[in-house]
């Protein structure tokens, strides 16, 4: 018994190993910021979340507010700072109340990537046996079929609304991290702590939830940041596609879309959601990547 309770206590998993539990997160942490891309990343990943939060109080003019006397007028026009589009609405408002557009799709999308992921890797890495082999088999087919075309088939059943869009790339999207999960739980549940759990009379959720599943969370932050990116792509895609959302709620690939028709007459339509499109998913990419530099330490 004692040594069950040494070992929890080494793994920083009871009350007298909270300093080191404390101190992993301390020593990820003083990795990532030491990544300057990564941490400029994330202060402007902060900025666009604050932004999109109070869309309605930054933005100068409303969504869809018209001004045709000043329609396509170009940037620096004064009382529009980045144009206008052809029915005079403000470029910089649609920009702002897009990014809150991406925002929820990206976030409600992994959201629930990470749900499913974490439901069907946590089960599978744990229990093994038959239903590993049920659970991967089901996984194999959902990684056999396209996922982008898997979405646009359950964006045009569920519609074109904010939350179904997030919830088609969701379904589409968990495969891959619920493999990872599934991994790294057979990488920690062979450790000595999680013997010493079940030793001391643990159950098998409380061993996976509260031992397990803490341990991995390293992988699956690393999998969200790349997410994000992965999920803002996939609806500015389909909104190329004509099946983005519902106008008039702006989105940086309807805005895209329509810059593309007026490229040559006003550029300033598609220069500037192309280029908050591209800041934004290189942003959160360089996240991952410092995420992942940050906790990939062998110990």
């Amino acid at each position: 018994m004692a040594t069950a309770s040494q070992s929890l206590t080494g793994a920083g998993l009871i009350d007298d190993g909270l300093p080191k539990a404390r101190s992993v997160w301390a020593s990820a942490w003083s990795r990532f910021a030491a990544n300057r891309l990564a941490l400029i990343s994330l202060i402007f990943a902060i900025v666009l979340a604050v932004v999109a939060i109070f869309a309605p109080l930054i933005a100068p003019y409303g969504a869809a507010q018209t001004d045709y006397a000043h329609s396509l007028v170009g940037t620096g026009s004064a009382g529009h700072w980045l144009g206008t589009d052809t029915l005079g609405r403000d470029i910089l408002s649609r920009l702002i109340f897009s990014l809150r557009t991406a925002f929820i799709v990206a976030l409600s999308s992994q959201a629930l990537a990470v749900v499913c992921a974490v439901a069907v890797g946590l089960v599978a890495g744990y229990v093994g046996g038959r239903v590993d082999q049920l659970l991967m088999a089901a996984t194999d087919v959902m990684f056999a079929f396209p996922a982008y075309l898997f979405t646009i088939i359950l964006v045009t059943v569920m519609g074109r609304g904010l939350l179904a869009i997030g919830i088609a790339i969701g379904i589409s999207s968990w495969v891959t991290l619920a493999r990872l999960v599934r991994g790294q739980v057979f990488v920690v549940k062979v450790n000595e702590y999680i013997e010493a759990g079940r030793a001391m009379g643990a159950s098998g959720w409380t061993i996976a939830v509260r031992y397990i599943l803490p341990n991995s969370v390293g992988p699956i932050l690393v999998s969200l940041s790349f997410g994000i990116p992965a999920a803002i792509t996939a609806e500015s895609g389909l909104a190329l596609l004509g099946l983005g959302v519902q106008p008039p709620t702006p989105s940086w690939g309807s805005m895209i879309a329509e810059g593309m028709q007026y490229v040559l007459g006003a550029p300033h339509m598609l220069i500037w959601p192309t280029v908050l499109f591209v800041v934004t998913v290189l942003a959160f990419t360089w996240i991952g990547d410092g995420l992942r530099d940050a906790f990939d330490v062998g110990e």
